[in-house]
């Protein structure tokens, strides 16, 4: 039964003992003992409590009206102390990780233990030795445990930041509405700020917030797969009509009992909260368990790219290393004096040039772009929940986009009705309804209040909320309007036993009445029935008329009449319900839905507006021109859908004679065989009458030709399609909880212009990781390359020492990282089309650009490794802070310090070079990226501070840093500043001479490995050879319609069963080939001619096989491939087929 709203009934307090003077304590259960009850599923301590009376007071709330909240001290008091005795509806999630222990996991990594562990003995033999200690010997070892610890540090908080942003996740994800009922009104509250005692409304689709008893509701069910780990729905039976105390408690059937963190999967019910936030069986989960966010398929990538990179940098390291160890064995063999210091110093210089090669910058710029991308996606209200949609956002081809809500604005408003005989306007006079009869009024009244479980709230500035479906609220707003009816005082009249909700196969909703108790008709049920007029028109058989009330027979001229009602409508772009009833005898609550909704009465068919919202046409233009094609999915009429399709513009560019081609309902989609559909699929544009089944057919079959699918749901029916898109995208107001838990990401506002936002914010995480990557590069080839030649030429000192090398990896990679995650994304990401689902990460123009900067930084490193002494006239002296044997030591650390500083200032600007991948103005936007700007003012001004202040100490000579005379300084800066218009000039390079894939390129990723099912044997290679070029091409025959299409799916899939084909028939061969008994020399003679002709077959079933490996793409389509394979099958099994 519903509830009765109404004002509920006073509680004596007394407000200064906070005590009630009818029942003490000031709660009569215990939080812990209802917390038992519900894990043990305590159905008799319930019984015990009173039921739900008896629970009721003990609580002091009402089963009816809900918690009083009153404005006064006795209601302030009594919140209070529920909240303390009770607690809060609020998760408390395990403690994460301190930072010390993620700095220790960070640094449980092998090249930094060694890295330290050198470090650490510098740092003895620097303080241990004399002479060492005397030549600050210790201050390298000093500068390298710096480094080390900036190292950790940085990934410990790129750890700490993925916890964080994952706990914000999981606490937005637990913020949502639910509706309750206090003082008799129901209302929208956030789920955290349920308190025990409160009546909350639950119905399919919804997320159970708390642990509680259902009160009273029909048919409602549970999935608790999430508690229990049964897939199996259960059914929950009210507390009031249960007979709990004489029942197994473990049977489902007698379950009154609903859990916090289940779905509502059926039904409609009021539960009677009794344990909230870490009481409940959620929370009592989420107390000793959350699970550890995982690394996105681009953060996958990276990391198998940085291992790659790593490789190098290891080989180039131990070729530098050995170079220098063969120098020093060479010279200490000579002078009779070997040094290990030295040794030391190489193998620090070793790990450095490792440490630079490796890109820990990488994972840094993924997290920093993907924690930017979130926080900005949130305020163009997109709630990201899984973080591998941002990136797989960007290259999202097709968006399947619902029409109600999305592209609509949701605001429904009943614009006509025509019901038998009349048709009523909104904006006609009052006059039109008084034509109606009483009886027909109230018929009418009671089908739309009874069958509906939306609520009406009007707000203290007197606008009215909706709370629930937005059609069912437009009609009892209608109802009110043009009648004057109330419909709370009708559900309290006319209660409905049964109800079977809207159900898309069905495509409408019913309720059954019992009306024995109030009419003379004791053993009589009403029906009401509201969904598709095309459904429940052709199950109606009569009509009551409006002017007399009236039944009379449903003419094939009245039917005609609603069928033209319905598609006048729908040109407006109108949704169409229609409204009827029937009645049936006493015991149809035990009926199925299909049963009584059949032999109906019409009340009448409404046209109900949903405008277009203002941003619709200009988002979907954007997306056009952002490549991705926008397709509506509705279940609305098709005229409703074609007319707002049209309003959108997701009609244009299609010719009238092609519209028909473009617009299609569900039924005739299903109809379609999978050949036929893969060929219409892209071409769609509306698919009107549309079912959750046939969202999720496109999704597949989308998929299945090779697009990036996104696709939009708001229904528990729609978590299928959501799950098997790429990006799913759930309905943050109209959405269902099932959806919301199913998507990927959450859009806020409904907005299809917030799903563009999500493609452009996800395109800008791809491009800003390619920025850094092309950057990361650069650096450090430049940096690996010019050590190893210096080792290489004999220098003494190598260029870059370890302590500038491990310099430029902190400030370069770290702060370049940071300046390029966080630029803001540029209009002109949606001027180009999306690369699909395995574009590389470095690029043709990438590469380009790679080779042709770090080209001219080596070349000008190289030229002042062996003339910058000349060049700048660099006088010969000695070390002031070394007592060395060379006599010009001096002389190579100032020209070390030279090409520090060049280098330095050549990343600088080629970080600023990086800020364009294909594009030749690089300044384009600056002014709006303030932390790109930020990072080079500081990282300039660090530089400037390490070379005049750091290199005027003994310090800064002891690891290789100098102060600069202005030309040396000039000189730098003009070097570096060439990088731009270098890389001005390389982006004039045509990319067809460049090595590498284009981001259109198809990969060799998305391919299935075939290759590997089946090795060609040794002794059938020569057989491939020299049959590969016997298959002559012929023209496909045109007996199939796939055979026409030329996506890269289709034409794998066809490759693959060709070679299918072919290693079947050659296995079936191999076994035919076996042993046998003996035979006469007649029989071996005709074995012998089987064998020569399976032998010639095995030739050319490996020559195809041949063709498919070394020539991936064919250059006629696979059907005569297949065509060849046949024939041959065909031939040799008509003359051996009993051997074959």
């Amino acid at each position: 039964m519903r509830p009765v709203y109404g004002p509920q009934r006073p509680v004596s307090i007394d407000v200064e003992r906070g005590v009630s003077p009818l029942i003490s304590p000031l709660f009569g259960v215990d939080a812990d003992r209802l917390a038992a009850a519900i894990r043990e599923r305590d159905h008799r301590a319930l019984v015990g409590w009173g039921g739900v009376d008896g629970l009721s007071k003990r609580l002091h709330t009402d089963g009816c009206a809900g918690l009083c909240t009153r404005s006064d001290n006795s209601t302030a008091l009594w919140d209070a102390s529920r909240r303390e005795h009770f607690g809060e509806n609020r998760f408390r999630y395990p403690a994460p990780k301190p930072f010390w222990r993620l700095c220790w996991e960070a640094w449980n990594d092998l090249i930094l233990m060694v890295l330290t562990a050198a470090a650490v003995l510098s740092l003895v033999l620097g303080f241990s030795l004399p002479s060492e200690r005397e030549q600050y010997g210790y201050l390298e070892g000093c500068a390298i445990l710096a480094v080390v610890v900036f190292i950790v540090v940085l990934q410990a908080s790129i750890h700490a930041q993925k916890e964080r942003r994952f706990r914000s996740l999981s606490a937005v994800r637990d913020a949502y509405a639910v509706t309750v009922v206090r003082d008799g009104q129901p209302l929208a509250v956030p789920a955290d700020q349920l308190l025990v005692g409160d009546v909350v409304k639950v119905s399919a689709g919804e997320r159970v917030p708390a642990d509680g008893v259902l009160l009273h509701g029909c048919d409602v069910r549970c999935d608790e797969s999430a508690m229990t780990g049964e897939s199996e729905e259960m059914p929950k039976t009210p507390l009031s009509e249960g007979t709990f105390g004489n029942t197994d408690q473990s049977s489902p059937a007698s379950d009154a009992f609903l859990l916090s963190g289940t779905v509502v999967t059926g039904g409609v019910g009021y539960v009677l909260v009794l344990a909230v936030g870490a009481r409940s069986q959620w929370g009592q989960i989420l107390s000793t368990l959350i699970t550890a966010p995982e690394d996105t398929a681009l953060q996958v990538r990276l990391d198998r790219l940085a291992r790659h990179i790593g490789y190098v940098g290891l080989v180039f390291a131990g070729l530098v290393l050995i170079v220098l160890l063969l120098r020093w064995i060479v010279s200490s063999a000579r002078s009779g004096h070997w040094d290990g210091i030295q040794v030391l110093n190489m193998v620090v210089a070793a790990l450095a040039i490792l440490v630079v090669a490796i890109p820990e910058g990488l994972p840094l710029a993924v997290t920093l772009s993907l924690a930017f991308a979130m926080r900005q996606m949130m305020k163009d209200h997109n709630l990201v929940r899984r973080l591998e949609a941002c990136e797989i956002m960007g290259s999202a081809t097709q968006l399947n986009v619902d029409k109600t809500g999305t592209m609509t604005a949701n605001r429904m408003t009943v614009m006509e009705a025509y019901l038998a005989g009349a048709s009523l306007e909104s904006s006609s006079s009052s006059s039109s309804s008084e034509a109606v009869s009483a009886a027909y009024r109230e018929r009418l009244a009671v089908s739309v209040a009874v069958n509906s479980q939306a609520e009406l709230h009007w707000r203290a500035d007197g606008v009215v909320e909706y709370l629930g479906n937005r059609t069912e609220c437009a009609l009892l707003q209608w109802l009110q309007q043009r009648f004057g009816a109330d419909y709370r005082a009708l559900r309290e009249q006319h209660v409905a036993g049964t109800v079977h909700g809207f159900d898309s196969t069905r495509k409408c909703m019913s309720s059954v009445e019992r009306v024995e108790e109030r009419e003379h008709h004791p053993k009589i049920c009403r029906v009401y029935c509201k969904g598709a007029p095309e459904v429940l028109l052709s199950q109606c058989v009569s009509e009551m008329e409006a002017a007399s009330g009236t039944v009379r027979p449903l003419s094939a001229a009245s039917r005609d009449v609603y069928r033209q009602a319905v598609a006048t409508y729908g040109e407006r772009g109108w949704r169409t319900l229609l409204l009827a009833y029937r009645e049936v005898p006493a015991d149809a609550d035990g009926w199925t839905a299909a049963a009584l909704e059949t032999q109906l009465t019409v009340l009448a068919v409404v046209g109900i507006e949903d405008p277009l919202r203002p941003e619709t046409a200009a988002a979907v233009q954007l997306l056009r021109q952002a490549g991705v094609t926008v397709r509506m999915v509705t279940g609305d009429h098709v005229d409703t859908a074609r007319r707002i399709a049209r309003e959108s513009g997701l009609l244009e560019g299609v010719a009238a004679e092609g519209e028909a081609a473009a617009v299609m309902e569900g039924a005739a989609l299903r109809q379609l065989p999978p050949s036929e559909l893969l060929q219409v699929v892209n071409r769609l544009r509306v698919v009107a009458r549309a079912t959750p089944q046939d969202k999720l057919l496109l999704v597949q079959a989308q998929r299945q030709l090779g697009e990036v699918v996104a696709v939009t749901g708001d229904g528990t029916n729609d978590a299928p399609a959501l799950k098997a898109a790429d990006v799913g995208f759930g309905m943050g107001i109209c959405g269902t909880e099932v959806a919301k838990e199913a998507s990927d990401i959450i859009i806020l506002d409904d907005r299809l212009s917030s799903m563009a936002a999500a493609v452009l914010w996800g395109r800008n995480v791809y491009d800003s990781v390619r920025k850094f990557l092309q950057f990361q590069l650069s650096v450090n080839v430049v940096a690996v390359a010019l050590d190893f030649v210096g080792a290489c030429a004999g220098e003494a000192q190598l260029p870059l020492s370890a302590v500038p090398l491990l310099w430029v990896n902190m400030i370069m990679d770290s702060l370049g990282a940071l300046a390029l995650a966080t630029e803001p994304p540029r209009p002109e990401l949606m001027h180009r089309r999306p690369f699909g689902r395995y574009a590389p990460l470095v690029n043709r123009a990438m590469w380009r650009n790679v080779i042709g900067v770090s080209a001219y930084q080596l070349a000008v490193s190289l030229v002042l490794l062996f003339a910058g002494v000349a060049l700048f006239d660099i006088p010969c002296s000695g070390r002031s802070d070394v007592a060395s044997d060379a006599p010009c030591s001096g002389q190579a650390l100032q020209r070390n310090g030279i090409i520090f500083n060049v280098f330095v200032f050549m990343q600088w600007f080629a970080e600023v070079n990086s800020r364009r991948v294909e594009e030749r103005d690089v300044f384009s936007r600056l002014h709006r990226s303030p932390i790109f700007v930020a990072v080079l003012a500081f990282t300039a001004a660090m530089q400037v501070v390490l070379v005049e202040g750091v290199g005027r100490t003994a310090v800064g000579q002891s690891i290789g840093i100098v102060p600069l005379n202005w030309v040396q300084w000039l000189a730098s800066v003009a070097l570096g500043a060439l990088v731009l218009p270098v890389g001005w000039a390389v982006r004039w390079w045509p990319l067809r001479w460049t090595p590498g894939r284009n981001d259109y390129q198809e990969s060799t990723e998305e391919r299935p490995l075939v290759e590997d099912i089946y090795r060609v044997p040794k002794s059938e290679r020569h057989f491939v050879k020299a049959s590969a070029g016997h298959i002559r091409p012929r023209p496909p025959r045109p007996f199939e319609a796939y055979a026409a299409l030329s996506s890269p799916s289709v034409q794998r899939l066809r490759r693959l069963r060709v070679f299918v084909h072919a290693t079947v028939a050659l296995q079936r061969m191999q076994r035919a080939s076996r042993g046998r008994s003996a035979r006469s020399p007649q029989q071996e003679k005709a074995a012998a001619a089987r064998y020569r002709a399976r032998r010639r077959m095995r030739s050319r079933l490996w020559a195809l096989i041949g063709v498919l490996r070394l020539e991936r793409s064919v250059s006629y389509r696979a059907v005569t491939v297949t065509d060849e394979v046949e024939e041959i099958v065909e031939r040799h099994s008509g003359s051996h087929g009993k051997h074959v």
